[in-house]
């Protein structure tokens, strides 16, 4: 989970590592180490949120592939929001 972050600009990588963060991300789900889940909750939501912030490169970059109105920030945005909402249901 941890490598999927590590590279900026690997966007595909770091979606599908929130992807499984929206649907294991629980303390009763998540298959790996409790402990390090809500570190995980963190780096996805803040790195989803760096995607959506026009004034960063990431974001940026990103309005360079897609138009700025793309459904692929409509779906970025509602990743954002279903991970800030798993963070919030626990307390690591």
């Amino acid at each position: 989970m941890t490598a999927a972050f590590k590279i900026d600009d690997e966007y595909d990588q770091v979606r599908a590592a929130c992807y499984i963060l929206q649907v294991l991300g629980r303390i009763y789900v998540w298959p790996g180490d409790i402990d390090k889940l809500g570190g995980h909750l963190d780096r996805g939501i803040n790195y989803l949120a760096r995607m959506l912030d026009p004034e960063n490169p990431i974001c940026q970059e990103l309005q360079g592939i897609w138009e700025a109105d793309s459904p692929v920030f409509a779906s970025i945005s509602t990743q954002l929001e279903e991970l800030k909402k798993r963070r919030s249901e626990g307390s690591w």
